[in-house]
């Protein structure tokens, strides 16, 4: 037996359909009722209302009055914002973002990878009326983000390749990398210079510049950024602002054990 077969010989099938509800309605974005989901899952109605209302019951999800729809509860974000405590990251590097906040007055991110996608974890927002609009908890491509350009750089360019050999490179900007051999040549420029720029590659009108984040054992394991409209933070202002993310993200690096 295969190492997939056997690992898949132990799943539970009504976790993993709960699962997939909790995966669905969270892509929707929106509220969901129990036929849509019964469509979308290709399982019962009837199946989708047990394992609804045992999620109901443990908070997991919770039903909108007079509608029959359903959305994900707080007993979800409760479980998630746990996940950054335990690790410990978030504490450590919640001071020295809102120090690279203040230096730059610009909203200054903390994210960790997952897969092909930059997670962000933790922010520290400019007060500027006119800034990013970062929400914890959102996953953007990495390839095409400057924190997702410093967290792929601590992979090797074989597990990049292996990473995105059935992935695409949608074009969100003129200026987003549109294939792999252009996201490594970018990712060695990362890893000589310790530190990466979006220019206008995720969205039009704003720029961002990252640094790694490492851990005890050199691993880059979070990056940390600073961001805003272009009409600020133009090329000469990012001269001026990668070393202070560098130093941010040194600083970090080096609160979590990490010694060059």
């Amino acid at each position: 037996m295969s190492d997939d077969n056997k690992s898949k010989s132990y799943y539970v099938q009504s976790v993993e359909r709960a699962l997939q509800i909790l995966k669905a309605m969270h892509a929707k974005r929106e509220d969901v009722g129990i036929t849509e989901l019964s469509k979308e899952l290709q399982v019962g109605k009837s199946t989708i209302h047990r394992l609804i209302t045992t999620l109901e019951e443990y908070g997991f999800v919770q039903q909108i009055p007079g509608t029959g729809k359903y959305r994900i509860g707080w007993a979800l974000f409760e479980l998630g914002s746990e996940v950054p405590k335990r690790v410990g990251l978030n504490e450590v590097a919640k001071p020295y973002l809102h120090a690279l906040c203040d230096q730059t007055n610009e909203t200054a991110i903390l994210a960790v990878r997952d897969g092909t996608d930059t997670v962000y974890v933790d922010k520290a927002e400019t007060s500027q009326i006119l800034r990013m609009d970062i929400q914890v908890g959102t996953r953007v491509p990495a390839y095409c983000t400057a924190l997702g350009k410093v967290l792929l750089s601590g992979l090797t360019n074989d597990e990049i390749r292996e990473l995105y050999k059935d992935k695409t490179f949608k074009p969100n900007t003129m200026n987003t990398i549109s294939s792999l051999d252009q996201l490594l040549y970018h990712i060695d420029n990362v890893r000589l210079s310790q530190y990466a720029v979006d220019d206008e590659e995720f969205s039009l009108g704003f720029r961002c510049v990252a640094a790694p984040i490492k851990d005890i054992s050199g691993n880059i394991i979070a990056g940390i950024a600073v961001g805003g409209p272009s009409s600020r933070l133009t090329k000469i202002k990012l001269g001026e602002d990668y070393p202070l993310a560098m130093d941010a993200a040194s600083r970090v690096s080096t609160a979590l054990g990490y010694r060059k």
